[in-house]
């Protein structure tokens, strides 16, 4: 079960899928040493607390897999493994294992969604009003606070939806943090379940910077 609930919090793909439309040939996963996730796409550095469980790209993948299959219908289901071919899970961490008998494993998860094809995705909170519109196709019963709020990220501008959700009787909160930049929406997803979690994990986001400038050809 604790699984389970792990799997259906991560962002599934949100933007329809259109011809030719797929990551950039110099797009960048990223990479993890020595506690620093870095990404060169985005200039993006994160020094994260390596006591926690930082899930592989194999292991995101099967997270990520798992939840769409527990959580959206069939036709739903379809829409979002026809876009995956546009969307990167660059970094996820849970507090504890995650199969550990804890009452919530608490989660941060970075994913970034090819928005080129989507003119009037412009910012963060055009793309969140998209995900907002998937979520509700799913099993999962959200409920959402009726307006974004905005926070700054690393230099950057997010906008921030702010969700509470119950899947099989486990209550959750979320935010949906998203800026649009480079082409993708990048979007950092926390989960939790009290206000000592959110705070830790708020304190883990101040550690993420980007660094804007170290190359100009990647728009």
């Amino acid at each position: 079960m604790l699984k389970k609930l792990a799997c259906v919090l991560a962002l599934v793909s949100i933007l329809g899928c259109k011809q030719d439309q797929k990551l950039p040939n110099n797009f960048d996963y990223g990479s993890i040493s020595n506690g620093v996730y870095t990404n060169a796409y985005f200039d993006m550095r994160f020094a994260f607390d390596d006591s926690w469980n930082v899930q592989t790209p194999e292991e995101m993948n099967d997270i990520a897999n798992l939840g769409t299959e527990l959580i959206t219908n069939e036709g739903t289901k379809q829409a979002v493994k026809a876009n995956e071919i546009n969307t990167a899970n660059l970094f996820a961490a849970y507090r504890y294992e995650m199969e550990a008998a804890v009452a919530y494993n608490y989660s941060i998860i970075i994913v970034a969604e090819n928005t080129n094809m989507y003119p009037k995705v412009k910012r963060g909170r055009d793309y969140l009003d998209e995900a907002k519109k998937m979520m509700q196709q799913t099993v999962v019963n959200y409920t959402f606070e009726d307006d974004y709020s905005s926070k700054n990220i690393g230099g950057k501008d997010f906008d921030v939806m702010t969700v509470s959700g119950n899947y099989m009787d486990a209550s959750f909160s979320q935010k949906y943090m998203t800026t649009i930049y480079r082409g993708f929406s990048v979007s950092i997803i926390i989960s939790y379940d009290s206000n000592e979690q959110l705070q830790t994990l708020e304190n883990l986001i101040d550690q993420i910077a980007f660094t804007e400038g170290s190359s100009k050809n990647k728009q």
